[in-house]
């Protein structure tokens, strides 16, 4: 089959083989998966009913076209209401969770923000399903024109300009940042610690409902009572929780642990 043009019996094959695995419904889904199919197979050399059959056995090769179907679209302080609302949980020691962090500008800068409140001893976590972002995450090394939004007197006290006109987050900060490779569709298996802060923005919209259900309470076993668990608009509206109230916070939607 011509991955360019896929038959729906076709794309419907490789829809199935996403959600089973990542649990994702992916935006844009047919334009994306034979995008990135095409991209795979060209790279080893397959035509598209083999690439399918190596997708399926190996997992190596699943692992790279997971990666490249992940969508990473993040930036320095997206979502400025729902950053304002973190800074009142990025308290000295506090414990914090960026669920889908990608290549970790989100929870760079809820670090920041927690020293610009002079709270110097919190501990960040980010978690993520790609592992090239994560790379990059943990290497926190920027190129200039990724730097948007990021305050001028931040970009000194927070990092170090490199000769290749690139930026990188100081050791200091790097030192309190743990990433970790985590499909959420596996998120209730694993162990995880408690944390203060929990920002799950932008991440539930490409799962289905009882998905989203799923990841919401298994992270808010992980929360602690007085914590915060940040989404984003839209994300869940009518969800609740016995253990959470939702906070009147203007442009996010936050809920706090009773």
């Amino acid at each position: 089959m011509d991955a360019l043009c896929m038959s729906d019996e076709q794309l419907a094959l490789w829809r199935h083989l996403v959600e089973s695995r990542l649990g994702m419904v992916l935006p844009s889904a047919q334009d994306l998966i034979q995008t990135r199919v095409t991209e795979r197979m060209q790279r080893v050399k397959l035509d598209a009913d083999s690439y399918y059959r190596l997708v399926q056995r190996d997992p190596h090769e699943w692992a790279q076209l997971a990666d490249a179907l992940t969508v990473n679209e993040t930036r320095f302080f997206r979502d400025w209401p729902a950053m304002q609302l973190a800074q009142q949980y990025l308290k000295d020691g506090a414990h914090v969770l960026s669920v889908g962090c990608s290549t970790g500008e989100e929870l760079w800068s809820l670090a920041m923000l927690a020293l610009e409140r002079e709270q110097r001893h919190c501990w960040f976590y980010g978690m993520d399903i790609s592992a090239s972002a994560l790379e990059t995450a943990r290497h926190a090394v920027y190129p200039q024109r990724r730097l948007t939004g990021i305050p001028k007197d931040y970009l000194e006290r927070y990092g170090d300009w490199m000769v290749t006109d690139h930026w990188r987050i100081k050791p200091h900060l790097r030192s309190r940042a743990k990433f970790e490779q985590v499909n959420l569709l596996e998120l209730s298996g694993r162990k995880l610690p408690f944390f203060n802060l929990i920002y799950c923005q932008n991440v539930l919209i490409y799962f289905k409902r009882f998905t989203r259900r799923d990841v919401l309470q298994t992270l808010t076993q992980h929360l602690l009572p007085g914590g915060a668990l940040i989404l984003a608009p839209g994300e869940m509206t009518d969800w609740q929780h016995p253990a959470l109230i939702r906070l009147n916070a203007a442009g996010t939607l936050a809920y706090e642990h009773r």
